[in-house]
């Protein structure tokens, strides 16, 4: 038979078959006729299934063609289900086998692009090819997948569905991200510590290390092939996490603005800017307060003139705090006005929508003049027009022109409370923005107040085209009377409850993007991990090594609470200097022995060792990134850049190189005489 003898016409009839039968069947499901087209996309995926494992028997014997059995026959087995799943309306079934699917084809297909990469014969890259062989016949990757896809299909189930939608995707991904660290991290020092052990004790690396292949290139190997696998690992539990995550979020929702938060809140990418005084900056208003209180108070406060750095820690922060509740605070029939900079970006997002909202009126007929004015008044910029044009638009012409008028947005999101709080713990406030009066009716063109509930995320989505050319937004707050409509009396208002400032959000990249910074951030951590069990597996017998290595990983997961709780349990000086705190603590620590209290200097004690303790481990608390993904906030750059630079370069770098003299002076066998 012909096919037999040429493999290039097999693969030219498969792929015929996919084109054809995908084509047809995108075709119908652009006609409407989605049964024929799920009728058809199965039939041509059966067929197509059938050739490709009658091509990949009959040529199972070439190279390349081995190396694709096992993801394309994965592939095809999932695309069926797939397919078979949506064309019986199980659609939510079907998303999950289809990201299960993608995970799985990923990780295969992962594996095979390493193998490539690693094949040139170079030492460390045979080391690193090894590595990895023996951490899938360990089959360690494996076991991790089928946990992964285990465990994160079930969280739509065990999160239930009579929540908020918001608050089932903020808890999937803050769990997902916890359950995908600690298993590679724990999977990441087990795998390392294993395997230098294991060839120590087999004695496997008396025939590694007689060929030329030093200590270093052997460790380095290992720690190559343990984060290249790492590397894929993380990168399928990306394509899970965001498959789920969208998942839950088309699941049911409690209201339309619990949707609209969805996407604007979580699975997106914003930026966060705070406010600062219309006049100097945040440091001069703490110095001006702190000066008034020094006024009126020396003693406690300090002379005039004395900085707040010459202050105990104490003094300062509540001097801090009562700063913030003084310029966060609104009386009854005053104003307070918070300037938030930096949102040129966003600005000139919105005026480009404005330009495009000019272009599609004009092509519906609408004067160019008329068009303009009617944006400019949209703005705030201008007096309100002739708006009778707007009648003629068609219902689509109208929504897309709302649209593309509140495409561009930032989110104002303060915590208010009341002094003292109303009976019926709600409050009211007005708004300007940039002198426009906010929410406004345009109907009757008067300002709406805006009424929220104490203690409580008070939310306002604010038009892009409201901030100025110098990419500024003025906000001004202000009590509107001293008695509510209903005669009872106003209190004041305070923005700041339990130091959540106001903040202005504004979107600046997408939740995939986000999720993979978050992601990378897990993997240098990883990489510290890596090394750290490789070189205790070197030094160290496997039982011991797997002990050290996981008590540390705790220690650092847990580094910030673990600092705040010896903060509380033994008191000691706050001072910028390392030596400061050591000296003023063995100071106090004699004058406590001097007043008898032992108890209490030996608490010091345990709180100075501590601390000195933690010195030498990596605060993992400082870069967990679950928080910032799970509220829709950019992952900091600046905290990427200090996980490059202090795990990725300082730790990983500290640990190889003691892990690596140690490792040289290890005596490896002893000459039997």
């Amino acid at each position: 038979m012909i096919f037999n003898r040429n493999w290039k016409i097999w693969l030219g009839v498969w792929l015929a078959i996919l084109l054809v039968g995908g084509g047809l069947s995108v075709l119908l499901a652009f006609q409407d006729l989605k049964f024929a087209s799920n009728v058809l996309a199965i039939i041509a995926d059966t067929v197509g299934s059938l050739w490709t494992l009658w091509g990949l028997y009959t040529w199972r014997q070439t190279p390349w063609v081995r190396r694709l059995n096992s993801f394309v026959l994965t592939g095809l087995g999932f695309g069926f289900l797939y397919l078979l799943l949506t064309a019986v309306g199980a659609d939510a079934l079907a998303q999950t086998t289809l990201y299960i699917g993608t995970a799985i084809v990923g990780f295969l297909l992962g594996i095979n692009v390493l193998r490539l990469i690693l094949q040139p014969g170079w030492p460390i890259l045979g080391v690193a090819r090894t590595m990895l062989e023996e951490a899938l016949r360990m089959k360690v990757a494996l076991i991790f997948i089928l946990a992964l896809l285990v465990l994160l299909p079930m969280m739509p189930l065990i999160l239930g569905t009579d929540d908020r939608v918001t608050y089932r995707v903020q808890r999937f991904l803050i769990y997902g991200m916890m359950i995908i660290s600690f298993s590679l991290s724990v999977l990441t020092v087990v795998v390392g510590a294993y395997t230098t052990s294991r060839d120590l004790k087999s004695h496997q690396i008396f025939m590694s290390l007689t060929k030329p292949l030093s200590r270093w290139q052997y460790i380095l190997g290992k720690w190559l092939g343990l984060v290249l696998l790492n590397l894929v690992l993380l990168g399928v539990s990306g394509v899970a996490m965001y498959g789920f995550a969208q998942l839950i979020a088309k699941g049911p929702a409690l209201n339309d603005s619990d949707r609209r938060k969805v996407n604007s809140e979580i699975l997106t990418a914003r930026v966060s800017v705070d406010p600062v005084p219309l006049e100097g900056s945040v440091d001069e208003m703490f110095n001006n307060y702190l000066a008034a209180r020094q006024k009126d108070d020396p003693q406690r406060f300090g002379t005039e003139g004395s900085p707040a750095s010459a202050l105990p820690e104490d003094v300062r922060s509540q001097i801090y705090q009562e700063a913030l509740t003084y310029w966060f605070t609104i009386t009854p029939n005053n104003v307070q006005t918070y300037r938030f900079t930096g949102l040129e970006k966003v600005a000139q997002n919105a005026r480009q929508a404005q330009q495009l909202a000019i272009e599609k009126l004009t092509l519906a007929g609408v004067d160019v003049k008329l068009a303009e004015q009617f944006v400019e008044y949209r703005a705030g910029r201008a007096a309100r027009p002739d708006l009778s044009f707007l009648a003629t638009l068609t219902k689509p012409q109208a929504d897309e022109l709302q649209a593309i008028l509140s495409r561009d947005t930032v989110q104002l999101v303060f915590h208010p409370s009341a002094v003292p709080e109303p009976p019926d713990q709600m409050l009211e406030l007005g708004l300007t923005v940039n002198d426009m009066p906010w929410p406004i009716d345009y109907q009757t063109e008067q300002p709406i107040a805006t009424r929220g509930a104490v203690d409580t995320d008070l939310e306002i989505i604010l038009p892009a085209w409201l901030i100025n050319d110098d990419g500024a937004l003025e906000i001004e707050f202000f009590v509107p009377a001293e008695r509510f409509s209903d005669g009872r009396p106003q209190t004041a208002v305070q923005l700041n409850r339990k130091d959540n400032i106001p903040e202005v959000y504004y979107r600046d990249g997408s939740f995939s993007g986000n999720l993979f910074r978050a992601l990378l951030v897990i993997w240098l951590r990883l990489c510290f991990l890596a090394m750290f069990g490789l070189v205790l597996g070197a030094l160290l017998s496997f039982p011991v090594a797997c002990l050290a290595g996981l008590m540390i990983y705790v220690i650092a997961a847990a580094s910030g609470y673990i600092d705040e709780s010896v903060s509380e349990y033994a008191t000691s000086p706050e001072n910028a200097s390392t030596w400061d705190l050591i000296s003023g603590t063995f100071q106090t620590t004699f004058h406590k022995l001097g007043e008898g209290e032992i108890y209490e200097a030996f608490k010091i004690l345990i709180g100075l060792s501590a601390r000195f303790f933690l010195l030498f481990i990596p605060s993992f608390g400082e870069y967990d990134p679950a928080e910032y993904l799970a509220n829709g906030v950019v992952v900091p750059g600046k905290m990427l850049l200090n996980a490059v630079l202090r795990i990725g370069l300082l730790w990983t770098g500290a640990v190889t190189l003691v892990g690596l003299i140690l490792f040289y002076r290890k005596e490896l066998a002893r000459v039997q005489v």
